[in-house]
């Protein structure tokens, strides 16, 4: 126990133990394991803002691929950018299935429509097309590059998304948001400004294998967690300041 990582997984663990179901009800999200095209609008429009406000955009151009006689449950980056061209452009694609979010509060912040654009230009730029692509090319030189690419498009460089994205397309990881580093910060008994990205997933990342199961099943469970916590009232004195928009159900 003098080990701290081997002390902090043990806070965790017992976390876990006391604020969520039994390990057998964790599950996983299903993502789009055949749409890269799927994977990045919805690794992009869901930070920041309600993921009702994504599942909404995500139906509207599932409709809209429908109705095209396509399914955009197997779309890839070459479709959705087509999807751009014949609705006219990026302001087209926002106003006819996207939303006018930004990816950051900041003054001049593109809107999600774009750095949806952007990410999937620079993706096929490097051969990335399809999402068993994508899954090929993890932990390789092309998927480092991807990684690179992903993360220069704006908005986009904490990484969270890209382990997102990751996560949607069926490969394993941890999305360390502030659903996960609040349930963490509260189980090791510190601030979320203390724990960095790196710490939040490694310990997931233990938790999830100590109890054996997939590491987005735990994400999860804490995004229900924490989201359920959110929407309980609080007396005002215990009430934190604003009201942090719902993250990925990751």
């Amino acid at each position: 126990m003098d080990d701290p990582v081997i002390a902090d997984l043990d806070k965790v663990l017992h976390a876990c133990r006391i604020k969520l179901p039994a390990p057998s009800a964790w599950v996983s999200f299903a993502g789009y394991p055949d749409s890269l095209a799927l994977a990045v609008i919805d690794a992009i429009w869901s930070t920041g803002i309600h993921y009702t406000t994504t599942q909404r955009v995500i139906s509207r151009y599932s409709a809209y691929r429908a109705s095209t006689g396509s399914a955009a449950a197997h779309d890839t980056l070459s479709d959705l950018l087509r999807t751009y061209e014949r609705l006219g452009g990026i302001d087209a694609f926002t106003t006819t299935i996207g939303t006018r979010n930004r990816v950051s509060t900041r003054p001049g912040a593109v809107r999600k429509s774009e750095a949806v654009h952007q990410a999937c230009t620079a993706l096929q730029h490097l051969g990335i097309d399809t999402a068993a692509q994508f899954r090929q090319a993890q932990d390789t030189h092309l998927g480092h590059q991807a990684e690179t690419a992903w993360k220069a498009v704006p908005g986009q460089r904490s990484g969270i998304t890209w382990r997102y994205l990751r996560m949607l397309l069926s490969i394993p990881d941890v999305k360390p948001d502030r659903m996960v580093k609040r349930f963490i910060a509260a189980a090791l008994g510190t601030s979320e400004q203390h724990l960095s990205a790196g710490q939040s997933v490694r310990l997931v990342q233990a938790a999830a294998a100590h109890h054996h199961v997939q590491q987005q099943a735990l994400d999860h469970a804490i995004w229900k967690y924490q989201t359920a916590t959110a929407k309980t009232p609080r007396p005002r004195s215990q009430a934190p300041a604003g009201h942090p928009a719902d993250e990925p159900p990751a």
